[in-house]
Parts: C-alpha cells; sequence; structure tokens
C-alpha cells in the first residue's frame, strides 16, 4: 500500500490510497484504515487489465466502487479483481 498526501487550492488533502496484485493472485491482504488515509473517496482507477475490482470492508460481501466510499479509521478492506494473469493495481483518490 502507497499512500500520497497532497493539498490542492481548497486546502483540502488529497490522499491516495493504492495496492498492487501480483501475478496469480486475486485478493490482496486485508489493511486497516489509519488517520492517514480515512476520508472520503470518489474516483478510482486500475491497470484496466485485472478485470473486475471490488471491495469488502470490515468483511462484508464484496462490493463494486461507488462514489462517495467513506472510510473510517479502524476499518478494514479486501481488495479483489477477476481477472489475474498478469500484476496489477488499484487506486482511491480521496480528501479528508
Amino acid at each position: 500500500m502507497i499512500q500520497i498526501g497532497n493539498t490542492n487550492s481548497f486546502g483540502n488533502d488529497i490522499f491516495i490510497l493504492k495496492g498492487i496484485f501480483a501475478e496469480g493472485h486475486d485478493t490482496m491482504e486485508s489493511i486497516t484504515i489509519d488517520s492517514d488515509n480515512a476520508g472520503v473517496y470518489t474516483i478510482i482507477s486500475d491497470d484496466g487489465s485485472s478485470g473486475d475490482i471490488t471491495f469488502s470492508i470490515n468483511g462484508g460481501s464484496f462490493i463494486s466502487f461507488s462514489s462517495p466510499l467513506e472510510l473510517a479509521i479502524s476499518d478494514t478492506l479486501i481488495v479483489m479483481r477477476t481477472i489475474t494473469s498478469s500484476i496489477g493495481y488499484y487506486k482511491l483518490t480521496g480528501s479528508n
């Protein structure tokens, strides 16, 4: 997981939550959201060759991204994809 913090012209923190899938793997390890990445995510992007990207929050069913996605401190997140033939990534962009 990589987090990058920036500030836009409105003074809001803009941050990114990114994960990289290993070739042959469909699911990432669970991550626990902390104060650095808790917030509202409004944009998703991916490598374009991982198929459908879905999320399980706090052990719930896997769901497609729906904006806004709010993640609070101590939430758990598991990310899954449907195509595993190569490495891939997902990236969520949001603000606090």
